[in-house]
């Protein structure tokens, strides 16, 4: 039921919608906290939000990947700093290397 709610939530796509998303990510369920995650994703004020930051270093592997997945959109500029300890936790955890166009 929250996954639904969560997934509805996200096609919604607005910045009211963060307060919700960030506490979603504080679920108990690994789906609903990645669907969070993707809904911060879709929102500018969601992407600044420093939950959804913390949210690459959950337990689930889901809730990482929609992290990523937003890491992916060459439009959103980040700073250097924050690509750089996503870097550094992801080679930790999984030993993924970034692509040599991934220059931090």
């Amino acid at each position: 039921m929250r996954g639904a709610a969560f997934t509805a939530l996200k096609e919604w796509q607005s910045p009211d919608a963060v307060p919700f998303f960030e506490d979603g990510l504080s679920d108990g369920s690994g789906l609903v906290r990645a669907l969070a995650a993707e809904g911060l994703a879709k929102l500018d004020a969601g992407r600044r939000s420093p939950k959804f930051r913390q949210a690459l270093e959950d337990q689930a592997v889901l809730v990482k990947e929609a992290v990523l997945k937003d890491l992916q959109n060459p439009a959103i500029p980040r700073s250097c700093r924050w690509l750089s300890r996503c870097s550094r936790t992801l080679r930790c955890v999984c030993g993924w290397r970034p692509p040599r166009s991934f220059a931090i």
